[in-house]
């Protein structure tokens, strides 16, 4: 048996007790929560065994190879549910769907429905707990502290070039990321590919025999027009090659936006704050189906067998030739810009920075 529960009537207090500091200390604004000290250095049960075990230690252990930041959590990332006792902090693009989809099932928030059709549901349909909803940090710190806590991990790279797919590709048929991230990034990157041209970017919109027509476009050969029309094209998609998704990230970083990045490729230690909250388990991206049936078991401890909900395998948890493809389309330069963006993700995580590496630095 993985746990000893909390007496009922103990935590019946505990939660009442809370919840009248919460009618005395209302807020109206929590999206983020301030970083306090989280739970001691107690390995909690479901970690006791290997690889779990090593896991937190070496990742508790990385904390101090890394300088600490006072930074606030993004409340809306932690999803609770008080029944569970548990608190996972979602990641984007690290089984987040998956995960949140069972969390609630677990709960019983939401009925058994797959993952596609529960990504297709409104957000406001989706009966979602997390500390955004809290009225201040009273509660969120008590199910911090008390709760079993856990995250997964993902090579950093692997992740963003999920998320490049994801949002900014054909490769599905969601265009808001497109529309919005994508438009921009063409929109801001315009000057290196449009030859030269002054013309705005609303010539994208344009019929191409228009286009062709206009003074200096219609002098051009057949390559270089066609290299326009291309540009026009991903100006009105915003399907921007990745090379351009690269530099629009180094871009931001350069420029002292790096902690302001967009959730999906903001690095995962300034989603979950590993060094900061002390968790419980860790879950790998990589071994993800065993990993996910552990904790299923864990918090299904008191279920009949025949009900218990189980962790089902849709595709391949890595995506190594994805990412070997999409970084052959970059410099090693910019790799190594990118490793130092990420470069907390690969210290506490145990990734290996060079895996993607393609040619020599240039001199």
């Amino acid at each position: 048996m993985f746990r000893n529960r909390m007496d009922n009537k103990f935590r019946a207090l505990i939660l009442y007790f809370c919840f009248a500091t919460v009618l005395l200390s209302l807020i109206s604004d929590f999206s983020y929560l301030s970083l306090h000290k989280g739970k001691g250095n107690v390995i909690h049960s479901i970690s006791m065994e290997q690889p779990y075990f090593s896991r937190i230690l070496n990742t508790r252990n990385r904390c101090n190879q890394i300088e600490r930041h006072n930074y606030t959590i993004r409340s809306h990332r932690f999803k609770y549910d008080d029944h569970l006792q548990a608190v996972y902090c979602a990641t984007p693009k690290v089984a987040s769907t998956a995960w949140k989809l069972l969390f609630l099932r677990l709960g019983s928030h939401i009925g058994d429905i797959s993952v596609d059709d529960f990504r297709n549901l409104d957000y406001n349909d989706i009966p979602n707990t997390h500390f955004d909803q809290n009225a201040d940090e009273t509660l969120a710190w008590f199910r911090l502290r008390n709760y079993m806590t856990f995250f997964i991990t993902r090579h950093p790279f692997e992740r963003l070039v999920s998320a490049f797919n994801d949002k900014l590709t054909s490769k599905t048929s969601v265009t808001s990321y497109r529309d919005r991230v994508g438009v921009m990034i063409a929109r801001e990157q315009a000057g290196e590919h449009m030859q030269g041209l002054r013309y705005g970017t609303n010539i994208a919109y344009l019929p191409n025999w228009m286009v062709s027509k206009l003074p200096g476009i219609d002098r051009m050969n057949s390559t270089q027009k066609q290299q326009i029309m291309e540009y026009m094209r991903i100006l009105r998609t915003g399907e921007v090659p990745f090379v351009q998704f690269v530099r629009y990230i180094i871009k931001e970083y350069n420029e002292g936006r790096g902690d302001e990045l967009d959730v999906h490729w903001l690095p995962q230690v300034k989603l979950c704050h590993p060094c900061q909250l002390n968790y419980d388990y860790i879950m790998r991206f990589e071994t993800l189906a065993n990993d996910s049936s552990r904790l299923l078991e864990y918090l299904q401890w008191n279920r009949q067998e025949d009900s218990k909900i189980q962790f089902s395998v849709q595709k391949s948890a890595t995506q190594t030739e994805d990412t070997k493809i999409a970084f052959e389309q970059i410099s090693q330069n910019e790799i190594e810009i990118l490793k130092e963006i990420y470069k907390e993700d690969f210290t506490l995580f145990g990734y290996n920075p060079d895996l993607y590496d393609v040619k020599p630095l240039a001199e």
